[in-house]
C-alpha cells in the first residue's frame, strides 16, 4: 500500500439534490500521468453525453467552475490542438438557433467591449475575402432588413464619415497640421517674411508650392533670390 495514496475527493451522488456533495475518502492512483495522453473512444464520449444531457448545473457550481478558470492561460500548443480540433467545424442550423436564443438581449459591459476590441486588432488587417466567401455574405445578407435603431446608427456614422471629407473639415485639419515658415534672401540671408504655411507662402510670393516644399526638404541645394525653413517653434 506504500505506492498508494488516500485523499479525500468530493463526488456527487445520485438521489442527492444539485450541488449537495457527500465527502469521502477515495484511492487515488496519480491520476494525472495514468491519462495523459489517453484517448477517449466515441463509444464512452456518447455515455457521457447520454448521462449529462439535459443536466442543469446550479449557479453555486458554474461560479466555483467560473473562479477555477479565472488567470488560466493556455499553452500555444494547446491553443493550436483547439484550432485544429475545430477547424474545418460545421455548426448545425439547430445549434446556431440555441445559440442565438441563449445570446439575444445580453449585453457586453464597457469592460467586455474594450477587450473584444483590443483581441481584434489588426486580425483583419490586410486580409481580402476570396470571391466565394463574398458570394456567401451576399447571399446571406439577401432578405433581410435593418432595424430602425440599426438604420439610426448607420445614418449616425455615415454622417461622421461625410464630415470628415467636407470643406470645414478640411481646412481644420490642414491649420492643424501646419507648420510656419520663414523666407529670406540670398546671399545676406535677411528675413523678408515669415509665413503660417507653405500655401500661404505660394500664394503670397506666386511661387510653386512642389518648389518651396524642395527647399525645405533640401532636394534643391542653390536655391535663386530666396530660401526658406521651417520656423522653430519648439
Amino acid at each position: 500500500m506504500k505506492d498508494k495514496e488516500i485523499v479525500w475527493g468530493s463526488i456527487p451522488i445520485k438521489g442527492l439534490e444539485d450541488g449537495d456533495f457527500n465527502k469521502f475518502p477515495i484511492e487515488y492512483f496519480n491520476r494525472s500521468d495514468a491519462h495523459k495522453g489517453r484517448i477517449v473512444s466515441n463509444e464512452t464520449r456518447e455515455k457521457f453525453s447520454k448521462i449529462h444531457k439535459g443536466k442543469k448545473i446550479s449557479d453555486e457550481q458554474k461560479r466555483k467552475q467560473s473562479e477555477l478558470l479565472k488567470g488560466k492561460k493556455f499553452s500555444e500548443e494547446h491553443k493550436q490542438k483547439i484550432g485544429a480540433k475545430h477547424k474545418g467545424k460545421i455548426v448545425s442550423e439547430n445549434t446556431r438557433k440555441k445559440l442565438s436564443k441563449i445570446n439575444k438581449g445580453k449585453k457586453l459591459s464597457e469592460e467586455a467591449k474594450e477587450k473584444c476590441r483590443q483581441s481584434s486588432i489588426g486580425v483583419n488587417l490586410g486580409r481580402k475575402h476570396t470571391q466565394e466567401t463574398k458570394d456567401k455574405l451576399s447571399k446571406a445578407r439577401i432578405g433581410t432588413k435593418a432595424s430602425e435603431e440599426t438604420k439610426k446608427k448607420l445614418s449616425e456614422s455615415q454622417k461622421k464619415r461625410t464630415n470628415h471629407f467636407n470643406e470645414e473639415a478640411i481646412k481644420n485639419r490642414l491649420e492643424k497640421n501646419q507648420k510656419p515658415i520663414l523666407c529670406y534672401s540670398l546671399p545676406d540671408m535677411k528675413l523678408i517674411c515669415e509665413y503660417k504655411s507653405i500655401n500661404d507662402a505660394a500664394t503670397d510670393l506666386k511661387r510653386n508650392r512642389g518648389g518651396i516644399i524642395k527647399i525645405l526638404k533640401g532636394q534643391i541645394k542653390q536655391p535663386r533670390n530666396i530660401t526658406f525653413i521651417y520656423k522653430d517653434i519648439s
